[in-house]
C-alpha cells in the first residue's frame, strides 16, 4: 500500500488583490495589529531621564527640520493652499539660514570624522531624530554594546549645540549650574 502524500503546507499569507480584507498589516483574529507597536520618542525619554540638556534637545528638534527642509522635495506632500506674507519671515527661509550657519558647518565637520576615522555620528544622529530609532536598536544594529549609541548621539547633540553657540562647552548632563547658564 502507497504512502498518502501531504499536500504541503502553504505558510505565506495569501494577498488577493481583488479581496480587501487581505490587505493591509497582519492582524490576530480579534483585530489586533501582530506587529510590535512602536515605542515612545527617543529623545523625549532622554529629557524624561535628564540624559541630554535643553541646548541639546533645542539642536535635536531644529536637525529635525533643517533635515525636512532640505530633503522635502525628495518626499511627496500636498501643495500649501494658503500663504500668507504679512510681516512674518516664511518658515523656509528661516531653515535656510539655520542650514547655512549651523547645520550645514556641524554636518560638514561630522562628514570629515567619518571620512578620517570612520565614525558614525551623524548616521546615529539623523537616525535617531528623524527616523526615530532608539538608542537599543541603534545598538543591535551596528553590533556594539549597550549604550555606545546613545554616547555617540549625545556627542553629536553637544557639538551642535556648542557649534550654534547655545551651550557654553561639551559637557555632561549637570556639570553647569543653571545659574552659570544664565550668565
Amino acid at each position: 500500500m502507497a504512502a498518502k502524500r501531504r499536500k504541503p503546507l502553504n505558510l505565506r499569507p495569501i494577498i488577493d488583490p481583488r479581496d480587501p480584507t487581505t490587505w493591509g498589516p497582519p492582524v490576530d483574529r480579534h483585530g489586533e495589529l501582530t506587529r510590535p507597536k512602536p515605542g515612545p520618542c527617543p529623545i523625549a525619554l532622554m529629557v524624561e531621564r535628564k540624559r541630554i540638556t535643553s541646548q541639546e534637545h533645542d539642536a535635536a528638534r531644529e536637525i529635525d527640520r533643517v533635515f525636512r527642509f532640505i530633503t522635502q522635495g525628495l518626499m511627496a506632500k500636498a501643495q500649501m493652499l494658503a500663504r500668507a506674507s504679512r510681516g512674518v519671515v516664511p518658515p523656509s527661509e528661516v531653515l535656510a539660514i539655520a542650514y547655512a550657519k549651523r547645520y550645514k558647518p556641524w554636518a560638514d565637520v561630522l562628514t570629515e570624522q567619518r571620512n578620517r576615522h570612520d565614525d558614525p555620528t551623524l548616521e546615529i544622529v539623523i537616525a535617531a531624530v528623524v527616523d526615530g530609532w532608539s538608542m537599543r536598536d541603534l545598538d543591535a544594529s551596528r553590533v556594539w554594546r549597550n549604550g555606545n549609541a546613545a554616547r555617540c548621539f549625545r556627542n553629536g547633540l553637544r557639538l551642535y549645540a556648542v557649534m550654534a553657540g547655545w551651550q557654553r562647552q561639551a559637557h555632561a548632563y549637570g556639570d553647569v549650574d543653571d545659574d552659570e547658564e544664565a550668565a
